[in-house]
């Protein structure tokens, strides 16, 4: 503040000050001063923020320690940021605290003394001055920093991509557009010099670094166009230009470069190239005629060899026009109606004539030039051979029609939507199904509005590309119509793999499903009865096998309850007493715990009613039927519908199947032959079980008599041989030694029968293998050869089994040729071979017996003379086995024995 205008402006000044011995004296200080001063004071530094809030003074003079904090907290924590100049004022000062209150911002720390006080407005005024020369600097370097952004901003954004480089070939400034067009930032040029190259087509290298030379020896080069491979790896075309850079004083700064990317123009510019190669080579032929001159015409491509001809032929007038005799009224009408309508431009087909007589199908564009009457010049028509498109056309016709014909007349509902899952088009069998019109259906979303989830998922199945179905009972949202459908979705694609929607093939299954239903229910019956049967043949448990089919029949009917009831045997009075009852033998359901075991009179309630008429009996509402007796009425009160059925066999009744429910009308006549059915089987099966039981009692008691028996037997038979022993011992007959043998040969033909008897008594009196019988027979009568004496036995094994009765004769008939052979193959020496062997290859069975002795005599294979044994032999064979005996010699006595086996 300079002496002219101290007294022209007055300095705000807001002193800070709790000291009010300070306060007056640096007030004393200010008014002996000549600066005209308001000096403004407060006590806090509450109430210097609110000052410094309402107004900005010139100076703030304030002193470090205040009641409510510090001085230097009035100033900002950014430095940018102050708005006036502080100046510190403390009586406890050093050297730390200067510092830090300079460093916060402070323009001046002053230690309170009487002439620094007396000091203070000159403090003040350069205190003042010091902070108008920094508010001076700020707003020339906030222009600066300005102008430079403005500069920056128009370099950075430019469109093309800048950049300098300096005459060693270093990139000064690069432009960030360049990321735009390479992909690369500008620091990455900045750090690779090389980059560019790096980066530039390998085609266009070589003609780069030619024009790169001539820009860094400072000669004139001509702008560049080369390609790039940008990050992407994508190709761009590149417009490269260059200046030179000087300074003011001449010196060359290197060059600014300007890349724009031209690859839009590069295009355009081929396919006007390739457009200019279409009139020579390509498919279009091109005519020009004057609008007043049909004879000839102006220019015709060259391409026109396609169709046969020469340019010259339409030029010279040879020809005059290509167009199919069949077409020419056609298109000369079009074309008159379009010249006369001021059209520009007009598109025809129609058919022409090639130079070898072939009819070839054209399309034609005519673009028409007027004058300023707006009356056609010139007729420019541009003809494209379109005749396998038009065949194509033509064989797409004939398909659409054929596709037609099936969509609408196909015996299944057809219906078309599109990508959003709305109808477009449907047949007519399609409505029928759903019941409403086709007009119904065309135009519903079906994504916005199925309310059937699985018919939704399925829609959504096939517009994700997959196949949708669909089998249920469905109601219609549109016409109210409940129907059982199978909907099959899939989408619809063309040719080129455009998704074009979807279509749905739609089946009334109803009948179906309800013939599938009761063919269902048909084989569940049949699979219950078959059960049943099952059940019935494979136990006689009748309490576990009831259980199982009145579980079945619940399942199958899913019905309330099922009983069985029986006629009680034990109460059967031959004068038809009223105490004849009937047992409830099993229960499934509704009260079966209480009703099993349960016992009715005949003729009461509907179970009595069906077993006395043994007729069977629906009853739709029990509440409405007298025959109702609802005798467990804690159980049963719920009951409505019943249904009987008697157990019949062979004409009379056992029982009574019982069916309950708690809905009215529940049982049908189909129910009622299910169980008509089972009752049949149910019936055998208690009858069986019966007897069964019967029968297993008698063959308890047969087996205890036949116990019995065979005890006997077998201790007579014992007896019988005993006394044979006794006899022979004290025997006195004069001829002592035949008489022993006749007792000799008695027991052993009683012991042989014992043997049979002890075998068929061990097997129950079943059919025994005659090979284990011919070797007992063998062992019993073996026990009666001398200790030095022995014979060896072989049988030969064979499956053939015989009765008790053949049995009993063959024990006799082995029992004497075994004694045979004893008697007459061992005299002479110690051992003997006896064999045996057994067939049956036919319908008899024969039996070989053959010892290795001396033979039969002459007269007993001649049958003049048997032995008592023979005769036995003989007579049991004819007579007992129904056989016949066959003696003979062959190295030894062969015996060969005929008989027929057991029926």
């Amino acid at each position: 503040m300079n002496q002219d205008n101290k007294q022209e402006k007055q300095v705000n000044i807001l002193l800070v000050e709790a000291d009010e011995a300070h306060v007056k004296f640096i007030q004393r200080a200010f008014a002996t001063s000549a600066y005209r001063v308001r000096l403004t004071g407060v006590t806090h530094l509450q109430e210097a923020r609110q000052h410094l809030t309402a107004c900005c003074p010139d100076l703030v003079i304030s002193d470090l320690f205040l009641p409510d904090g510090q001085g230097l907290e009035l100033l900002p924590p950014d430095i940018e940021s102050r708005r006036f100049p502080l100046v510190l004022i403390t009586d406890r000062g050093n050297e730390q605290i200067a510092v830090k209150a300079i460093k916060a911002g402070a323009l001046d720390y002053i230690v309170k003394s009487s002439a620094s006080m007396a000091d203070l407005p000159h403090t003040a005024e350069q205190a003042i001055q010091e902070w108008g020369r920094i508010m001076e600097r700020q707003r020339a370097e906030q222009l600066l920093r300005k102008r430079e952004e403005q500069f920056r901003t128009v370099a950075d954004f430019t469109y093309d991509w800048e950049y300098w480089l300096s005459p060693t070939g270093q990139f000064i400034y690069v432009s960030p557009s360049c990321e735009r067009l390479t992909g690369h930032t500008a620091a990455e040029f900045m750090e690779d010099p090389q980059l560019l190259e790096k980066i530039i087509h390998p085609s266009d290298v070589e003609d780069f670094r030619q024009h790169a030379t001539a820009e860094l020896a400072n000669e004139a080069a001509a702008p560049l166009d080369f390609r790039i491979l940008t990050l992407k790896g994508e190709i761009r075309w590149i417009g490269h230009t260059c200046q030179s850079v000087y300074q003011p004083n001449g010196n060359w700064m290197g060059k600014r470069i300007s890349n724009r990317d031209i690859t839009e123009r590069k295009r355009a510019e081929q396919a006007i190239e390739r457009e200019q190669k279409l009139f020579v080579a390509g498919p279009i032929v091109v005519f020009r005629q004057d609008a007043n001159n049909s004879r000839s015409m102006e220019y015709v491509s060259p391409n026109v060899t396609q169709f046969g001809y020469q340019p010259t032929d339409f030029t010279t007038g040879k020809i005059v026009s290509l167009v199919h005799p069949s077409d020419v009224k056609r298109v000369l009408s079009e074309v008159h109606h379009y010249s006369e309508a001021e059209a520009k431009f007009f598109e025809q087909d129609y058919r022409i004539i090639c130079a070898n007589g072939e009819s070839r199908w054209v399309y034609s564009f005519t673009v028409i030039t007027r004058n300023s009457q707006n009356k056609p010049i010139y007729y420019d028509n541009y003809i494209l051979d379109i005749t396998e498109r038009k065949q194509m056309e033509e064989a797409l016709q004939k398909s659409e029609e054929r596709y037609r014909l099936i969509f609408n007349h196909s015996p299944l509902g057809l219906m078309h939507f599109d990508q959003y899952g709305i109808i477009i088009d449907c047949n007519d069998n399609f409505a029928e199904i759903l019941g409403g019109s086709k007009q119904t259906f065309i135009g519903f979303n079906m994504l916005k509005s199925l309310r059937d989830d699985k018919m939704h998922m399925a829609v959504l199945a096939a517009l994700s590309g997959n196949i949708g179905h669909y089998e249920d009972d469905y109601l219609c949202e549109l016409s109210g119509k409940q129907v059982f459908i199978k909907a099959t979705y899939n989408q619809v694609v063309s040719g080129k793999g455009k998704f074009l929607g979807g279509i749905g093939i739609f089946e009334d299954v109803t009948e179906r499903q309800q013939a599938s239903d009761a063919l269902q229910r048909r084989n569940n019956e049949l699979a219950l009865l078959n059960h049943a049967s099952q059940a019935f043949n494979s136990t006689l448990d009748l309490d576990i096998v009831l259980v199982t089919v009145l579980e079945g029949v619940r399942y199958l009917l899913d019905i309330a309850g099922v009983s069985i009831w029986l006629f009680d045997q034990k109460t059967k009075m031959t004068n038809g007493s009223p105490h004849e009852m009937l047992v409830c033998q099993q229960a499934s359901g509704l009260g079966e715990m209480q009703i099993r075991g349960a016992r009715l009179s005949l003729g009461e309630g509907v179970v009595g009613w069906v077993f006395e008429h043994g007729e069977s009996l629906i009853i739709p509402n029990s509440e409405e039927d007298e025959r109702y007796l609802n005798l467990f009425d804690q159980t049963e009160g719920d009951i409505r519908s019943i249904l009987g059925v008697p157990l019949r066999t062979k004409g009379e009744t056992i029982g009574t199947i019982r069916m309950v429910d708690i809905k009215v009308n529940r049982f049908t006549p189909a129910d009622l032959a299910l169980l008509e059915s089972l009752a049949s089987t149910a019936a055998i099966a208690i009858v069986n079980a019966h007897l069964y039981e019967q029968a297993r009692r008698d063959a308890k008691t047969k087996e205890t008599l036949l116990r019995e028996v065979n005890h006997r037997v077998k201790n007579n038979l014992s007896a019988i041989i005993g006394l044979l022993y006794v006899e022979q011992r004290h025997a006195g007959v004069k001829n002592e030694t035949t008489y022993k043998a006749i007792i000799e040969d008695l027991i052993n033909r009683v012991d042989g029968i014992a043997t049979v008897h002890k075998m068929f008594s061990a097997s129950e009196w079943e059919p025994l293998k005659l090979s284990d019988l011919v070797e007992q027979i063998i062992d019993s009568a073996l026990r009666a050869l001398p200790s030095d004496k022995r014979i060896w036995v072989e049988v030969s094994p064979s499956p053939v089994q015989i009765t008790s009765k053949q049995a009993n004769n063959l024990a006799l008939v082995i029992n004497e040729l075994t004694t045979n052979s004893i008697k007459y193959a061992l005299p002479e020496r110690d051992t003997a071979h006896i064999i045996v062997q057994i067939e049956q290859n036919g319908k008899p069975i024969e039996l070989m017996f053959q010892d290795d002795g001396p033979g039969y005599p002459p007269e007993t294979l001649e049958q003049e003379c048997y032995n008592v044994g023979m005769v036995l032999i003989k007579n049991i064979v004819q007579d007992g086995l129904q056989g016949k005996v066959i003696f003979s010699n062959n190295a030894g006595a062969v015996a060969i024995i005929h008989f027929r086996p057991h029926e």
